[in-house]
């Protein structure tokens, strides 16, 4: 994902699954349970399920983060 115009993913809790968010490009704050971070390229981070979380851009340019999930059952086939 790709966040150019301010906020991403504001206040956003994932209550089934674990979120991996790793920055590709740009610089950003982020905010997990109310403590700030800023996080730039080539950071990662883990927020675990259930954890209340946001970033907001920093500066001019675009920040560019990378996010996956893990904990979601698979479907049966």
């Amino acid at each position: 994902m790709r966040h150019g115009a301010g906020d991403g993913d504001n206040r956003k809790i994932d209550p089934a699954v674990d979120r991996m968010l790793y920055v590709v490009g740009g610089e950003a704050t982020l905010t997990v349970n109310g403590r700030d971070q800023i996080v730039t390229n080539g950071w990662y981070a883990m927020i675990p399920r259930g954890t209340r979380h946001s970033w907001t851009r920093r500066g001019r340019n675009p920040v560019v983060i990378l996010s996956t999930v893990g904990g979601r059952p698979c479907p049966d086939r």
